[in-house]
């Protein structure tokens, strides 16, 4: 692995995890229902948090698409799993959230056993790409990308409470902020 990777345009680096996942994120939200935009917004009402966040979720995806990749290596193979299951992961978990009541939390489905599956998800995705690459850079942003994070997920459970109340404290006693213990 390196820090900084070799750039190159060729065949054979890591564009195809970018092309999948800009063709995801866009296709998911052109097929979710009108009114789920309406849902989001507490993390964009923090400036500039939230524009680091954007950052740190696209620079990997930038990056990898001009890193070649560690064919024939347990690198990419690790890598590519980790990404396959975030994207798999990511699309049930889009899932049960567009099409819960716009008046409830999300409590189905994969937020049975978190209650940000679809940031904990992103964070999978880009640590596969940046192991199928092989790059400390995109490892790197990874951990920018999860301490950015942080501050918005916490904004968005101070919001939940409000709104929602004693159940969604609740919620939140018995369901872990990332994934099973954390």
């Amino acid at each position: 692995m390196s820090l900084i990777p070799v750039f190159q345009i060729d065949f054979w680096t890591g564009w195809r995890f970018s092309v999948v996942i800009v063709i995801f994120y866009h296709g998911m939200f052109l097929t979710f229902p009108a009114e789920l935009s309406t849902r989001f917004g507490v993390g964009q009402n923090l400036g500039a948090i939230s524009r680091l966040s954007n950052i740190f979720f696209g620079a990997p995806i930038l990056i990898a698409a001009f890193t070649p990749l560690k064919l024939n290596t347990l690198w990419l193979w690790v890598g590519a799993g980790l990404f396959i299951s975030g994207i798999v992961g990511s699309c049930i978990a889009l899932y049960y959230y567009s099409y819960a009541p716009a008046n409830r939390f999300v409590t189905k489905g994969i937020y049975r056993f978190s209650r940000n599956p679809v940031y904990v998800l992103s964070y999978i995705i880009t640590l596969g790409i940046g192991i199928a690459t092989a790059s400390w850079l995109i490892i790197l942003c990874v951990i920018c990308q999860i301490a950015v994070m942080r501050r918005i997920i916490k904004a968005e459970d101070s919001y939940c409470l409000e709104k929602y109340g004693d159940s969604y404290r609740e919620y939140m006693e018995d369901i872990p902020r990332y994934f099973i213990f954390f």
